[in-house]
């Protein structure tokens, strides 16, 4: 077994082997650290806009890469691989060529293994025992510890002490732009420190073809005249350069207009060392109407089925709805999610009054993005309306159409009274007397009324007798059959014979109170004379001769015409055609 005299130096010896290996390895570390960093950060500083983020990322990896070779070769791999005794032996043998092999002899001879191989071959102990001893003396005599060289680790670490005491003293004299190009180095968001320092800029936004847009720049520190912005336009592959005026009443705002944008494009605003990253501005068509479509719903009272009705023509009935289907030219905004979003897809009401002047949502159909649904309620004032559609990138229609609106009054019904073609007819008390009439409305009609009334009658009694309708008819031509037997003569007469009975048909139409109805028609008033059956025979005559004698004036009337058409022949003279004459 190895004595402890010499295992305890050679264990020392590996200690400060270790030892000057890891010193070794932090002081390259830490000057390659120091000196990468700086470095990055002086290129960052130096180049326009500085490194970009993807160059700063690159730049880190690459020296984290480089400062984890040297901790792994000079620190962690001189750890987990240490010389062992026979190693540490030879060194010393190297560098203390005294020993004469002792050193080595002595550890390789004095193991368990090496000692029970002697006993074998018969060979004593002692003379190791002896060598041991002369090796151990020699320890004494020699200063082992200058086997392992500290050379090298003495300028490493007086190269990393200048360095990171360079790094330091130029870092706190360049505060506070040191600090942010040592942040940016370690890939914070910060700004490139410069005299002139962007804090603000208009920045990304979708604008409208044809719309204005300025470009703000707000500045600190110093301050020039002008900046310059510069436009990269995506499609036709070109860059301008403008000039930004400083507007002096903002005290440090810089501004560019461009009246009409027509294309998307890239810019960059650079006013004197101060240059902002790129922001795009994307131009798109605004929003419009591809087809519009209406479909009238009609009040419940007219009994009528929807019906499609052009939009340039909106002729429409009040009381009732206009559905609509607005097809757009973009994909829309979604229906709004809370009431105090404002930016809505709607349909704008025009009217006489404010009431009828209002906007009426659509809302997006959920499988087409381009489709819109609504409803509007239709109203006495409403005159005219429009659409207003917002896409998905919160551009808004612009000098939309506008669709006048006729609002149709729901006319009163009429009725006419056709048989008989006079006003006053001559009938006895015991007649069935035919009334014809005809009875329109637009839409439906509701109820039909046979009043009358005796002149006689003192108190000037009006009496009715409803007149059934078939169901669902908005046009009745038709006739009553009215028995006169069932008229009540006046009070304190016996009969009717004598009277005057004035008589007339009320119509009304299905439009309920709430919008204005129902609306009422009359005929004009016709006159029954009562007389005695005798009476009644005689004008039937006296009406038969007035049919003859009217034939007869006819037919003179008739030949009286042949015969002055017969001399008018007559008297035209026999003339001969007169012949053409030929051209020369």
């Amino acid at each position: 077994m190895l004595s402890e005299l010499l295992n305890a130096h050679l264990t020392s010896l590996r200690a400060r082997h270790i030892t000057v290996a890891v010193f070794t390895g932090i002081a390259l570390a830490a000057a390659l650290i120091v000196l990468w960093t700086g470095i990055a950060m002086w290129i960052d500083w130096t180049v326009t806009r500085g490194l970009p983020r993807w160059g700063r990322a690159l730049s880190l990896v690459l020296e984290l890469a480089v400062a984890f070779y040297l901790i792994a070769r000079y620190i962690i791999n001189p750890i987990l691989h240490a010389p062992d005794d026979e190693e540490i032996a030879l060194m010393v043998e190297r560098e203390y060529p005294d020993f004469r092999s002792r050193m080595i002899a002595s550890v390789q001879l004095t193991r368990k293994e090496a000692q029970a191989e002697l006993v074998a071959a018969n060979k004593a102990r002692s003379l190791v025992t002896v060598m041991v001893r002369q090796a151990e003396e020699l320890v004494h005599q020699l200063p082992l510890s200058e086997v392992i060289k500290t050379k090298t680790l003495n300028k490493f670490l007086v190269t990393a002490g200048t360095l990171v005491t360079l790094a330091v003293f130029l870092f706190l004299l360049n505060l506070p732009a040191s600090g942010a190009l040592l942040s940016r180095a370690f890939l914070a968001n910060t700004a490139l420190p410069t005299k002139t320092h962007i804090e603000s800029i208009t920045g990304e936004k979708t604008v409208a073809i044809g719309d204005p847009i300025t470009i703000h720049a707000k500045v600190t520190g110093y301050k020039p005249s002008t900046g310059i912005l510069e436009i990269t336009f995506k499609n036709a592959a070109r860059t301008q350069k403008f000039l930004m005026d400083r507007d002096h009443a903002s005290d440090g705002t810089y501004s560019f207009t461009i009246e009409s944008v027509q294309e998307s494009f890239t810019y960059s605003v650079v006013i004197y060392d101060g240059a902002s990253d790129d922001f795009h501005i994307t131009a798109l068509e605004r929003p419009a109407v591809a087809a519009f479509e209406c479909t009238q719903v009609f009040p419940a009272y007219t009994a009528r089925d929807p019906e499609p009705c052009p939009s340039g023509e909106l002729l429409l009935l009040r009381g009732g709805t206009l559905r609509v289907k607005v097809l757009a030219t973009k994909e829309l905004r979604p229906n709004p999610s809370t009431a105090a979003d404002t930016r809505i897809n709607y349909i704008q009401l025009f009217g006489n009054t404010e009431a009828a002047s209002q906007k009426i949502p659509l809302y997006r159909d959920n499988k087409n993005k381009k489709q819109l649904y609504g409803e509007i309620p239709l109203s006495d004032n409403l005159s005219a309306l429009s659409i207003h559609l917002v896409d998905i990138n919160n551009l808004e229609s612009r000098d939309t159409a506008v669709y006048p609106v006729e609002m149709l009054p729901d006319r009163p019904p009429t009725v006419k009274i056709v048989i008989p073609d006079r006003k006053e007819v001559l009938q006895t008390a015991v007649a069935k007397f035919e009334v014809g009439f005809i009875a329109e409305d637009d839409n439906l009609l509701g109820k039909l009324t046979l009043r009358y009334k005796l002149t006689d009658d003192e108190n000037g009694s009006i009496h009715s007798t409803p007149l059934q309708l078939p169901p669902k008819r908005k046009e009745l031509h038709a006739s009553y059959l009215w028995d006169l037997a069932k008229v009540a003569p006046p009070p304190n007469q016996p009969s009717l014979e004598g009277s005057v009975i004035e008589y007339w048909l009320d119509v009304e139409d299905t439009r309920p109170p709430e919008l204005g109805g129902p609306g009422q028609g009359t005929s004009e008033h016709f006159a029954i004379r009562v007389v005695t059956a005798a009476a009644k025979q005689a004008e039937l005559l006296a009406r038969s001769g007035e049919t003859v004698s009217d034939i007869k004036t006819a037919e003179e009337n008739q030949n009286a015409n042949a015969d002055k058409t017969v001399t008018f022949i007559k008297e035209i003279p026999n003339t001969p055609p007169t012949p053409s004459t030929p051209n020369n």
